[in-house]
């Protein structure tokens, strides 16, 4: 997918390399600390990025702040704390105290000590310097819309990669991880954290509620296993989860009233808090790619897999023989230079003259041609499409003996480009957490089926931290659901 939100190189790619230099040389004075701190918080908010809500920014800051004043709290820091741009439930930490929590966690929460206990386990992680036993930190590793910005591609997509594309299918190249702690740092940062959220007047036992609310989603299966959650970089046991409990039987709270005074109003900060994949980077709907912020719509056949990889949306027939890849080429309104540069680059052997018949009123480009790699000759449908400043490339790939196979095919995918009509904006849709109110004695079930949520039941329950799809509900009590709504640019 590709989005206009950012400034990066092209469709939708897999972060790879927000690799950061974690020496302890450099960790061990606090002034290198903070260095590096806010080198990689910049990089985290380049890369991935921030959700800009004004309210909930302010509101999960002051929670952290206040937890930032315990007594346990190293020294020194100035601490700050954001919601990060991530659909997978996950937190982490930085040197220096940037502390982060994504709004696919938030989703899950289900009351403020949850999101106290959150935080104040980061904190934790921080004021232990457990950074110092990792030689390398970095952010998640999470799929990020694009910019409009231009890809490196153009020369690298056409047929010498084709068994590389189709491989890569389904995997996520790069090495953004966030190291995994041990099992004794893990429990130092319980210690620390549910002493500060008991000091902070929070219930310390609420990060079990958040360690249950996580493996029931992870249950519910279906997830991507290389999009990396809370549990993934916070490995829990059964041990664990005991001492926990334990230790917040032991703890004192003080009287300190909350923030969000009760469930409702704690639910109230989360309402429209997008939910999933963002559609400002550009949806997959049955066989076509929508994008509404460039504008365009490119439709591949019918059963073939599609997917957003490194720096493309990439298509491929369940026989993994051909591919038809869609990608930025060049910031240009001349898509036959564009061409020309391709062609030599790629050292294409091009079929006849370049064809420069418009695609839909667009200005165009297009060419066959044959290509050899590894031993085997490889034929290509390629278009360069221009449209809004940008020029845009087609490229469809399979083997020679293939060819007659999956010429119209190609041919038919390069003639799908065009502007959005006022249907496919309509079809442009993302999910958002919105807050429900229950009828008396209405089942979860119910309420799922009343309020149209893309959430299963199941997802639903979890999300809500509610026993069952038949559990009976009290008049009036709110309910997470995440709704399907028609995309607007924000």
């Amino acid at each position: 997918m590709i989005s206009v939100a950012r400034t990066w190189p092209a469709a939708s790619i897999w972060v790879a390399a927000l690799a950061l230099a974690c020496t302890t040389a450099r960790l061990a004075t606090p002034g290198g600390e903070a260095k590096l701190g806010a080198e990689a918080a910049a990089e985290v908010e380049q890369q991935v990025g921030l959700v800009r809500n004004p309210e909930l920014e302010r509101y999960v800051s002051a929670i952290g702040e206040r937890l930032a004043h315990g007594s346990g709290v190293r020294s020194g820091i100035t601490y700050r704390f954001s919601v990060v741009d991530l659909p997978e439930p996950n937190a982490f930490a930085l040197p220096g105290g940037y502390v982060y929590v994504s709004r696919g966690l938030l989703a899950l929460l289900n009351s403020e000590d949850e999101l106290a206990s959150v935080l104040a386990h980061e904190i934790g992680h921080v004021s232990a310097r457990h950074h110092l036993r990792h030689s390398l930190l970095a952010a998640p590793l999470i799929p990020v819309r694009l910019a409009t910005g231009i890809g490196s591609i153009a020369t690298g997509i056409v047929s010498p990669t084709l068994g590389q594309v189709v491989g890569a299918i389904g995997s996520a190249p790069g090495a953004l991880t966030l190291a995994t702690h041990s099992r004794g740092q893990e429990n130092e940062a319980d210690e620390i954290g549910q002493k500060l959220v008991a000091e902070s007047g929070w219930d310390p036992r609420a990060i079990a509620a958040v360690m249950d609310a996580l493996s029931r989603e992870v249950e519910l299966g279906g997830r991507d296993p290389s999009r990396s959650t809370f549990l993934d970089t916070h490995p829990t046991t059964p041990a664990r989860a005991k001492r926990t409990l334990e230790r917040a039987g032991a703890l004192s709270v003080a009287r300190v009233a909350p923030i969000a005074r009760d469930r409702r109003h704690f639910y109230d900060q989360l309402d429209g808090l997008l939910y999933g994949d963002p559609a400002s980077g550009g949806v997959i709907v049955k066989a076509e790619f929508l994008h509404p912020e460039l504008d365009v719509r490119v439709a591949f056949p019918d059963g073939w897999r599609i997917e957003n990889g490194s720096d493309a949306v990439i298509a491929v027939p369940e026989s993994g023989d051909a591919v038809a890849v869609f990608s930025i080429a060049a910031r240009s309104e001349d898509p036959v230079a564009v061409a020309k540069q391709v062609i030599h680059d790629a050292s294409l052997r091009v079929d006849g003259a370049l064809d420069t018949a418009a695609i839909n009123g667009l200005p165009a480009a297009r060419i066959s041609a044959e290509s050899r790699a590894r031993g085997q000759t490889f034929r290509n449908r390629v278009a360069w499409i221009s449209r809004g400043g940008s020029v845009y490339q087609i490229a469809a790939t399979c083997l020679a003996k293939d060819w007659e196979r999956y010429r119209a095919p190609f041919d038919e995918v390069v003639a799908s480009f065009r502007p959005l009509r006022d249907g496919d904006r309509q079809r442009v849709r993302e999910a958002r957490v919105r807050i429900v109110a229950a009828k008396s004695g209405e089942s979860l079930a119910a309420l799922v089926e009343r309020s149209g949520s893309a959430w299963s039941v199941e997802r639903a329950a979890a999300a809500n931290a509610i026993a069952s799809a038949e559990t009976a509900l009290r008049s009036g009590a709110p309910v997470k659901v995440a709704r399907w709504e028609v995309y607007e640019a924000r």
